[in-house]
């Protein structure tokens, strides 16, 4: 189970604690009793604020699964991202781009590096069968760094 996951439940939980004391401190001034009632307030404010707290973090989680999840399978399916089209295309900074992108191979999402043209080779990207050059997944079969026809191949 992901940790966003378990976040939601904590707040859910914390939440419904908040409202049961909420209720309980109705009860306790229905009943005329100020120090049920006073306790019963008291504690559901401090379930509260957790509760709020932990609901933040889980939605937070879930956001970043999602845009991590996002950048991986858009990075895989290309095999090489240029970084600056990337952010372009996600209306992010440069350096944001890049940043998630590093995020998503620390974690394991992705593999592959940033090769020296600022270019994001995926480990699965296709490659040059002549001379081993990473290639953008697309229709043309002819190698833009050596001009080999017919290059298409699997990971290297």
């Amino acid at each position: 189970m992901r940790a966003g996951t378990w976040y939601f439940g904590l707040g859910a939980l914390a939440l419904l604690s908040a409202a049961i004391a909420a209720a309980l401190a109705l009860v306790g001034v229905a009943l005329a009793d100020p120090a049920a009632a006073g306790a019963s307030a008291l504690c559901s404010v401090v379930f509260l604020i957790p509760g709020l707290v932990f609901l933040g973090r889980g939605r937070y989680l879930r956001i970043r699964e999602s845009v991590l999840g996002r950048i991986a399978a858009l990075a895989e399916s290309r095999g090489v991202v240029d970084i600056e089209g990337l952010a372009e295309e996600l209306t992010l900074p440069r350096e944001d781009a890049e940043r998630l992108l590093r995020w998503s191979v620390r974690e394991g999402r992705l593999r592959g590096t940033v090769d020296p043209r600022g270019r994001f080779v995926a480990a699965t990207a296709p490659r040059c069968r002549s001379c081993g050059e990473p290639r953008v997944r697309e229709l043309s079969l002819a190698c833009p760094a050596c001009g080999a026809s017919g290059s298409r191949g699997g990971p290297a």
